[in-house]
């Protein structure tokens, strides 16, 4: 592994994440219809909307086609490998105050339907709003690993971290999903802001020997494209867009997990070998790529704390 090629990765990884995230309205390469525009009030009653409309011929989306179709066209030449990604997560959700999204977030945020509850949070109009919306699908329902890590996501973006239960969530997340690296490191980096070290590094250390990785990229993506599907005011090309602008505007902070090794590995061997391990293995199991190249930029702090940088080239 040369320094050039984790160059190339890193580059290539991050133009591919701005190019999906930075585009609300992506060229579908799929025929496309309207969807039924409806003309109900925003104040409305719980109500059993149909996830999937029997009637409803709008074809759904088929995730890693056209996530793969849509890099492939839009990844450019000139973006900055040192862009920074940690400021996806602290910025508001553009967009979203859109009279039609507004609509359609009223009407998932009616329904009996978590799924629909938990697309509506997402659709909010800011990240505390969101958080708020979070806490209260959360007081009912906290079975589902997808909705728990993403509110542990927005979250941690939040200023006023009153909002969460941020604590209880993470220990219901790891009863659920305990083989999932990204959950054990999500965590860590929260315990890691606590100030809470020893606990941050027993969490790092689960995440390095975890058999699974998953970020519930797709699972969101899919989700809200469903939840707005089911609302019937949004067609079928805005639905995919703005699905995958909000998956990808809250993709786990790896920017933080990079600073965290960083620092601990400069100070502790036991602190360099567990981001090492946790580097090689996001790298070889990462459900995305901007996850693999961070994979590396890891095991490069890693090393570099313990003096070994010939491995990595």
């Amino acid at each position: 592994m040369t320094k050039s090629a984790v160059s190339i990765i890193a580059a290539l990884t991050i133009a591919v994440v701005l190019a999906v995230i930075g585009s609300y309205s992506l060229e579908m390469k799929v025929a496309s219809s309207d969807a039924r525009n409806v003309g109900r009030d925003a104040s409305v009653e719980k109500s059993p909307l149909t996830p999937f409309p029997a009637d409803d011929s709008t074809p759904h989306l088929d995730v890693e086609e056209y996530i793969i179709d849509a890099c492939r066209d839009r990844v450019a030449e000139g973006y900055n490998a040192d862009t920074s990604i940690d400021g996806l997560n602290t910025e508001s959700i553009d967009g979203n105050n859109d009279p039609v999204v507004r609509h359609a977030r009223n009407l998932l945020a009616a329904s009996d339907s978590v799924d629909h509850n938990f697309a509506a949070a997402l659709l909010q109009e800011d990240l505390a709003a969101s958080a708020q919306a979070f806490t209260e699908i959360l007081s009912t329902e906290d079975e589902k690993a997808a909705i728990l890590f993403r509110a542990i996501l927005i979250c941690q973006a939040v200023d006023d971290k009153n909002i969460c239960l941020a604590e209880k969530w993470e220990r219901k997340l790891l009863a659920i999903d305990l083989q999932n690296s990204e959950a054990w490191m999500r965590v860590a980096a929260n315990r890691y802001d606590r100030g809470e070290l020893e606990e941050a590094l027993r969490a790092l250390e689960q995440a390095a020997a975890s058999v699974e990785t998953r970020t519930y990229l797709a699972t969101t993506i899919e989700a809200v494209e469903h939840a707005l599907a089911a609302a019937g005011n949004v067609s079928f090309q805005e639905r995919v867009a703005l699905s995958i602008r909000i998956a990808g505007s809250q993709i786990p902070s790896f920017g933080i997990y990079t600073d965290m090794c960083r620092i601990q590995s400069a100070l502790s061997e036991e602190w360099a070998y567990a981001c090492l391990r946790y580097g090689e293995l996001l790298e070889r199991q990462s459900d995305t790529l901007i996850g693999g190249a961070i994979g590396l930029a890891i095991q490069r702090v890693a090393l570099e704390s313990l003096g070994a940088t010939a491995q990595l080239e």
